[in-house]
């Protein structure tokens, strides 16, 4: 709550015999109101133009107070300013920008014989809304790629209805038909955004279709860039590919061109090449019947930063020290891990043991070669997210496990590259292992978002007031985890809770964390009032945002009630307000699990 006084003091000097002087004073004090909503889902992403199309189908109410007189003796009141937004220091180093991704998804469902028709879906991506404002002209790129993938989305899913509807029953139908697109945030810092595009497509016949496509953006003007942008030594860049291609003795008896070095040629200056560019080096890379035969897949040639620095723009090369890559259901990353001028490649296979698709163990895969150990789950698990984390000069994968039982943990793995490139006799994987550092970590990362390492948003289950979670800021540490940068976690979600009765709290200044607060002042939250909780130290208090603004907190103290059972090896915790006997004596609206 804001109270100001405003003085208007006005002086007119009269140039003549004499000067009169007026003095006006006009006072007045304001309140303002504000119940801020959660901030919406961001509109988002635009088409890489380089490559290939998508192919998915109160203002507060200002309440007039009247002028406290001398006669009135005010109660006890505290000035709350609220928190100062921190002025943002450009020190001139790259900075890591936060995208995500959602997804258009429809299907159609043949109820006769209990078996999907065909289905679509395909991902866009979309900016962290902070960074959408600091970004504004990629923000608008994303939200064009995105209104391509819902317009493409329609015109495809009545393609797949019409093939649907004609080929079911004939000899080479191998349904259902679909069209899939999976992206995988390659590299998004402040000089590049790239997304790798990982498409599949069936539409009848023999086998479908699948591809590569590459997206590059620059995100201060959200334009596309081709790889003229990238290589300034084409000549160079030339012999690499082609020198590459070569010494694939397997396959140059299929090349589908005689004169390869030309084509590569051609591919370049035509901008017709398929590439992605990462972390520590660009890609190229051949879709099925480009170069090579369908039979014979694609082909990836790594081109490494380190050792080859003269063949691209220097821009490219700065790179943040630390940076995340969610592999978002792309099971194949691709790093110089080793920082020895050589692209190695980490492959994570869920390893199902039924038609749900269900696991209970991971094989990974270093450099097409298997890592000989599995890594066993404690229990039957349905999907996993993973993030390939580079930090503190370290490469490691944050696995977070969702279980049938509706937990989910996270296991924190060290990639060990061996010291001399590759080991001939080594008893496991020749280029390295794979290590399990810590297991059973109850947080997760918040979203699928391409986080700074350094400052990365977690969640953990925190049960206080009914079902919920609490979420804060956290820097990897030098032992790969986590530790916490917030004083105060917020809660996750923002439950909207009434309160039943007349509730004595206390106001406290927003930027104030501490357990004891240099002010507080006496607050009634009224019966009816809507109150959405906000944050907590866990233990002691839960501080609350109410309809009169969002520029302080009003807080309430509790308690904690610990319970052990000892034959069970297992305690049981809950929380109640200081002076009750539980929050739903207190709160109508609290959720709780199933």
């Amino acid at each position: 709550m804001n109270s100001k006084n405003n003085g208007l003091f006005k002086n007119s000097a009269l140039i003549a015999l004499t000067m009169l002087l007026v003095f006006s004073f006009i006072a007045c004090t304001k309140e303002g109101n504000v119940l801020e909503e959660p901030a919406g889902q961001l509109t988002e992403p635009t088409k890489a133009e380089a490559t290939k199309a998508p192919t998915l189908t109160d203002e507060p109410a200002a309440t007039a107070t009247p002028i406290v007189t001398e006669e009135v003796t005010p109660e006890p009141t505290a000035t709350f300013e609220p928190p100062a937004e921190p002025v943002a220091v450009d020190d001139g180093r790259v900075k890591n920008i936060r995208v995500g991704f959602e997804q258009v998804y429809d299907s159609e469902w043949d109820y006769d014989n209990n078996e999907v028709l065909f289905y679509y879906q395909e991902d866009y991506p979309v900016l962290d809304e902070k960074d959408a404002v600091k970004y504004p002209e990629l923000a608008e790129a994303f939200d064009e790629f995105q209104k391509a993938a819902y317009a493409s989305a329609k015109s495809v899913l009545s393609n797949l209805r019409e093939c649907a509807d004609v080929d079911k029953g004939e000899e080479y139908y191998y349904g259902p038909y679909f069209n899939s697109t999976k992206m995988l945030a390659v590299r998004t810092d402040s000089n590049l955004i790239c997304l790798e595009s990982n498409y599949e497509t069936y539409s009848g016949g023999i086998h479908g279709i699948y591809g590569t496509w590459g997206y590059c953006y620059d995100p201060s003007t959200g334009k596309t860039l081709a790889i003229t942008d990238f290589i300034v030594d084409r000549n160079a860049f030339v012999e690499y590919v082609y020198n590459d291609l070569m010494t694939r003795n397997d396959e140059d008896d299929y090349l589908l061109y005689d004169d390869m070095r030309q084509c590569v040629e051609n591919y370049f200056d035509e901008n017709r090449l398929c590439f992605t560019v990462g972390y520590t080096g660009l890609t190229v890379v051949f879709n099925p019947y480009e170069i090579l035969p369908y039979a014979m897949g694609q082909t990836f040639i790594d081109i490494p930063f380190k050792g080859n620095e003269t063949m691209f723009n220097s821009k490219y090369l700065d790179v943040p020290d630390n940076y995340m890559i969610p592999m978002n259901g792309n099971y194949t990353i691709r790093n110089d891990f080793g920082n020895d001028g050589y692209i190695d490649t980490i492959t994570v296979y869920k390893n199902y043991f039924n038609e749900m698709e269900e696991f209970n163990s991971l094989s990974f895969y270093l450099n097409e070669l298997p890592v000989s150990k599995e890594f066993n789950t404690p229990e039957t698990c349905y999907d996993t997210d993973i993030y390939y984390i580079h930090c503190n000069g370290e490469d490691l994968l944050y696995i977070d496990y969702w279980f049938a039982s509706e937990d989910d943990l996270t296991y924190v793995y060290k990639i060990n590259m061996n010291s001399d490139g590759y080991e001939e006799n080594a008893e496991e994987n020749p280029y390295g292992t794979i290590d399990l550092v810590t297991d059973e970590m109850y947080m997760s990362f918040s979203g699928n978002y391409t986080y700074d390492p350094m400052n990365a948003v977690m969640y953990y289950r925190y049960d206080m007031i009914g079902t919920n979670f609490l979420k804060a800021h956290y820097a990897i540490g030098k032992d790969y985890l986590p530790v916490q940068l917030d004083l105060l976690p917020e809660f996750s979600y923002y439950f909207n809770l009434t309160a039943r009765q007349d509730i004595p709290m206390l106001k406290v200044n927003m930027e104030d964390t501490s357990s004891k607060p240099a002010v507080e002042v006496p607050y009634t939250v009224k019966s009816g009032s809507n109150l959405r909780m906000f944050r907590t130290d866990g233990k002691s208090f839960i501080d609350f945002l109410t309809e009169e603004g969002d520029d302080f907190a009003v807080r309430m103290y509790i308690e904690e009630l610990r319970e052990e059972y000892p034959d069970l090896d297992y305690v049981f915790y809950d929380y109640v307000p200081l002076g009750y006997e539980s929050f739903d004596e207190l709160f109508d609206n609290i959720i709780y699990a199933d």
